[in-house]
């Protein structure tokens, strides 16, 4: 069963860039819910704003 995740992001930590609004997680046939949770915790720790010419 296929799936998407919908999260809604805020931070109140002023040293973090801003954090995008709300990501969606695709979740395939073969995973379950804990890697989903992986998904989200590995975007948190490694996100980083792009730069703008």
């Amino acid at each position: 069963m296929s799936a998407k995740y919908s999260f809604n992001l805020a931070s109140e930590d002023r040293r973090r860039a801003d954090l995008p609004r709300k990501i969606l997680i695709a979740q395939n046939d073969t995973e379950t819910v804990a890697h989903i949770t992986l998904k989200l915790l590995a975007f948190l720790i490694f996100w980083r704003p792009t730069s703008s010419p």
